[in-house]
């Protein structure tokens, strides 16, 4: 499988570009903060956490992901309000992420939630361990999905709401949609490894957030855990490294025709 470096960068003129507000896709071993490689500078704040033991690579992802040990680790994302609606503050665009967890016996302990602080009550959006699964609470804690999950197995979560529905993937798979429920949330802050009731043991990777609503195939892309520069729609979210060419010869010997080429000071001509 391909790998990522961990602070790639974004290619604005993809298709998944459009309506992008965060994309905390940069940080590896030592990074004392989750990177908003967006552009807008959201970067999560790390609270609790030792940057050189919970940022893990996941194997299966060819990512980096942080590890959250359930007892006092979460990660803070300010300045979320791009993805919720002017009045009721609930959820309007997509929200993406990969997770995992090591105990999935937990009981309501909260993953990732879209609110205003770890202690409110009324979140826009929370998906939640519980003794088995994993539950999506919406529209200020109403609870109305379950999914089961395993222990050490990565699922893709996606989430969306237009401003009347909200529609659920797991794994690029669509499940029974939701009538949006009026009710006025707390918002503007999405926190990582805690929810208001309490934290979890799990791991993340690729928190991304959406102003728009995401269509299915696009979501289905982001849901394949080999696609680890995000190509849809003919190319990709994450700039692809390029392989490097090089041409070395002795002073006065020529490259390829076209190829640019410098000097070194060794009278060498090295051609990337």
């Amino acid at each position: 499988m391909k790998q990522r470096p961990p602070f790639p960068r974004i290619n604005r003129l993809a298709p998944l570009a459009k309506g992008l507000v965060f994309a905390g896709l940069g940080g590896g071993a030592g990074s004392v903060g989750l990177v908003d490689a967006s552009g807008y500078g959201n970067d999560g704040v790390l609270t609790g956490m030792d940057p050189a033991t919970d940022w893990v690579w996941a194997e299966e992802l060819g990512r980096w992901a942080l590890d959250y040990d359930g007892s006092n680790d979460y990660v803070s994302i300010a300045n979320m309000d791009t993805i919720v609606d002017a009045v009721q503050y609930q959820l309007l665009g997509t929200v993406s992420l990969w997770f995992r967890t090591s105990d999935n016996s937990q009981a309501t302990q909260g993953a990732a939630e879209l609110a205003a602080g770890l202690t409110d009550g009324t979140p826009a959006w929370l998906i939640q361990i519980n003794s088995g699964n994993l539950r999506t609470f919406t529209s200020g804690d109403i609870y109305w999905h379950s999914h089961a999950i395993a222990n050490n197995t990565w699922y893709h979560y996606a989430l969306t709401c237009d401003g009347t529905t909200y529609r659920l993937y797991y794994n690029g798979v669509a499940q029974s949609p939701r009538a949006k429920t009026a009710y006025t949330c707390h918002h503007g802050l999405v926190i990582l490894g805690n929810g208001y009731n309490g934290y979890a043991v799990c791991q993340i990777a690729d928190p991304i957030a959406w102003s728009r609503v995401l269509s299915p195939s696009e979501i289905a892309a982001l849901a394949d855990p080999s696609n680890v520069f995000l190509r849809c729609g003919g190319s990709s979210l994450i700039r692809e490294p390029r392989p490097l060419r090089s041409f070395i010869g002795q002073a006065g010997g020529a490259p390829p025709a076209g190829t640019p080429w410098l000097y070194c000071r060794r009278s060498a001509r090295i051609v990337a």
